[in-house]
């Protein structure tokens, strides 16, 4: 092997190197954005996971005593509260579900209607690495 060959190896291997601290040096700025992002961002999530919880819980609970209970369960209520007619409970009750329902689809999907998109593109910014083809 000659000395060109040798001087272009170790000019390869160095640039190689590079590459690698810079891809670690990008894996590690990543990391430290996303753990700022989840300690800045975990108590949203998890309240409105809480919220999407016990909404859900409460559309089941509404729906359960009709599903169940039937024309037994809406007589029962009527009587309870003194109501002309036990269609109010039974409109009372969808009245319920569907609102909370609401509210529990509104809260699951809200992250996704307020993080930026990504374009899925790399950044113009940045070369693209030898590796990637």
């Amino acid at each position: 092997m000659g000395e060109d060959e040798a001087l272009g190896q170790q000019v390869a291997l160095g640039h190689d190197e590079a590459l690698r601290q810079d891809l670690m040096a990008r894996i590690e700025a990543r990391r430290s954005a996303a753990a700022l992002y989840l300690r800045e961002n975990r108590p949203g999530i998890r309240r409105r996971a809480n919220a999407t919880i016990v909404l859900s819980s409460l559309a089941a609970v509404v729906t359960a005593g009709p599903a169940f209970g039937g024309e037994k369960f809406s007589e029962g209520v009527q009587s309870l509260l003194g109501l002309s007619s036990d269609s109010y409970v039974w409109r009372t009750l969808c009245l319920i579900a569907v609102l909370v329902s609401v509210g529990a689809a509104v809260m699951t999907n809200l992250p996704r209607c307020t993080r930026p998109r990504s374009t899925g593109s790399p950044s113009p910014k940045r070369p693209r690495p030898s590796w990637t083809g």
